[in-house]
């Protein structure tokens, strides 16, 4: 592990297609946290059913996770325990709708690492310098979508009491296309005792208490750390982007502009413009962090 220097950062969010924008982002630079000056918090928030989660989750989450760091030095455990309270403090206002996507990296200047959060289907993307060639770009995905479909997530859920619907052509969570997110307290204990297990979860569905044993929707984050290379590039993304191998093309594109000396705010900008351009276009959010090792030149 070795330092590294975040030396340019930049955001962008558009509102696509969409009547309503319900991303939110955050930034927090080297210095802004208390619980240690060399650490830097980066983090997406894609609201659906409303802005209100997304939003509760800007104001709040960097704040709960440097008090957690204060006590624990476990940087996965901090950023975990963190969107745990989060979510309980989400359930307190009584908002039982709204919920949102998490994608946060957590950068260490000092020892040179990233550590990733993600709950649903946002992205964290490090793209990272081949050679000095320009081009040369390789990007890798950090986040990983959770989908009701996939194998871990359906054996979870069905093992909670619940069953996936086809109502939307693809397989779904009642109407949710993930099984992980903050809010959406509709699908987690105690609101979603009333669903019963073999059915679709629908306003016009018997209830039916004691049915549900779990949360249907885990507020349990994957996360990850990677250290960086001495020249490398986070992109932090809603998926208006598209799915992982889009956001994989981004990055490199980010990268590409860097390259050509382009400021971050501007790469940010122009890759939100072009999300903008997609038939349907949703909402989109685009942080760009550009950083380089003390080494680098």
């Amino acid at each position: 592990m070795a330092p590294i220097e975040a030396i340019d950062i930049g955001a962008a969010t558009v509102l696509g297609a969409r009547q309503f924008q319900e991303d939110r982002y955050t930034v927090a630079k080297p210095g802004t946290l208390s619980a240690d000056k060399s650490l830097a918090c980066f983090a997406v928030f894609d609201g659906h059913g409303g802005s209100e989660v997304a939003e509760h989750a800007r104001q709040n989450l960097v704040s709960r996770i440097d008090r957690r760091l204060k006590i624990c030095d476990d940087y996965e455990q901090a950023i975990s325990d963190a969107l745990i309270e989060e979510d309980n403090a989400i359930r307190k206002t009584g908002m039982l709708q709204p919920g949102s996507t998490v994608a946060l990296a957590l950068v260490d200047i000092k020892r040179g690492t990233v550590v990733v959060a993600d709950l649903g289907d946002s992205h964290v993307v490090l793209a990272e310098k081949g050679s000095e060639k320009k081009g040369d770009w390789k990007a890798k995905c950090l986040t990983e979508a959770q989908k009701p479909w996939s194998k871990g997530e359906r054996e979870r859920i069905h093992e909670a009491g619940g069953k996936l619907n086809r109502i939307y052509g693809e397989q779904r969570l009642g109407a949710l296309n993930m099984s992980r997110s903050l809010g959406d307290m509709d699908y987690k204990q105690p609101a979603a005792s009333w669903i019963t297990s073999s059915a679709v979860i629908r306003d016009d569905l018997p209830k039916k208490e004691g049915s549900i044993t779990g949360d249907l929707v885990s507020n349990e984050a994957h996360t990850m750390t990677r250290d960086l290379p001495a020249r490398s590039l986070l992109l932090l993304a809603t998926d208006g982007v598209g799915e992982g191998p889009a956001a994989e093309r981004v990055a490199r594109s980010a990268a590409d502009l860097w390259d050509k000396k382009v400021p971050a705010q501007k790469i940010a900008a122009e890759l939100a413009r072009r999300a903008e351009k997609q038939r349907y276009a949703d909402n989109c959010t685009i942080i760009v962090v550009c950083m380089r090792g003390s080494a680098a030149k």
